[in-house]
């Protein structure tokens, strides 16, 4: 009898340890889970926030800088608190490399980033997107030239090349291992990139953080890198002098003494008035404007919050038009 006792309270014993960790794990996980929603609400507060921002009434007309309150705004965007203990942050990279050859130095600012700082691969000509890779993936002019008629094959709705020694169709990829079609369709995501002719992962992320799929097409010449710049064919001379004309006489990025072209007509104008520029430089920039490839407004920004709550992280993104 005391050894049947001994043997049902050892197996009370067991489900009782085995019923309190299940309960203890679910109890972690419900705790975890309101974390996560928690981190989730403040997040979103932090896209939210970013909104208000750009529809303020004081937000310039006619075209966008990075010295305005969206873009550039470490009071209202960086470790914020929210609540007891959570802290948001609303932020993205960039590089600041002041001149040809000079240091490039990895910064953080705190806003949105300017979509239009960027090519827009669905609507820009493939002639600009080889460009584009040629100057940002190192690539030669057929690599690029391959990636680029690929890529408005992919984007447009018909099945026929565009250029007959550039390219890809369905007959290209029904090939492929499992096969699929072209999309015939713009592209909804960057990543839709992998699928086409030409590109892999190194290339990529080498060209990822220049490109968009949102926005008019025109790159703002108030926003846009060295990189980019240098992508549309600019001279050296030309963005040194269009990058220290935005900067103003401080000589910095993202402050309140920042000049800003006014509108794409004007843009040689008004550089012109600071710096004298060679005669090749100006019809370039004249007709990038005139083709819509340059422009000074935005409405496509990207918004990257990230809410931290004791241990957690969360870092939702979104894209918001103005």
């Amino acid at each position: 009898m005391l050894v049947v006792s001994l043997w049902v309270i050892s197996v009370l014993t067991i489900f009782t340890i085995s019923v309190g960790s299940q309960v203890r794990q679910k109890f972690v996980l419900s705790e975890r889970l309101d974390r996560r929603g928690m981190l989730y609400g403040i997040a979103e507060g932090g896209i939210e926030a970013v909104m208000i921002e750009l529809k303020r009434p004081d937000i310039s007309v006619g075209f966008d800088q990075l010295s305005e309150s969206w873009s550039s705004n470490e009071d209202s965007f960086k470790e914020i608190h929210a609540g007891n203990e959570g802290i948001l942050s609303i932020s993205y990279p960039y590089i600041e490399q002041a001149t040809s050859g000079g240091k490039k130095e990895k910064k953080i600012r705190y806003g949105a980033r300017d979509e239009e700082s960027k090519i827009n691969i669905n609507l820009v000509k493939p002639e600009i997107i080889s460009i584009v890779f040629q100057a940002l993936a190192k690539l030669d002019e057929d690599e690029a030239n391959e990636i680029a008629y690929s890529i408005v094959d992919w984007r447009d709705p018909d099945s026929f090349l565009i250029n007959p020694s550039y390219g890809a169709e369905d007959d290209y990829y029904d090939e492929k291992e499992p096969p699929y079609e072209a999309k015939d369709a713009p592209f909804q995501v960057l990543e839709e990139l992998l699928l086409v002719r030409g590109m892999d992962e190194k290339i990529f992320d080498q060209v990822k953080d220049y490109i968009t799929i949102f926005g008019s097409g025109a790159v703002n010449i108030n926003t846009a890198s060295r990189e980019i710049l240098g992508a549309l064919q600019l001279s050296d001379k030309a963005i040194d002098a269009i990058l220290a004309y935005r900067r103003g006489t401080d000589n910095e990025e993202a402050t309140e003494d920042d000049r800003a072209f006014t509108a794409p007509a004007s843009i040689t104008s008004e550089l012109s008035r600071v710096y004298v520029l060679p005669a090749s430089d100006v019809a370039v920039l004249s007709s990038l404007a005139a083709d819509a490839i340059l422009g000074t407004e935005s409405a496509s920004f990207m918004i990257r919050s990230v809410a931290q709550f004791r241990a957690m992280t969360l870092e939702i993104q979104a894209v918001v038009e103005k």
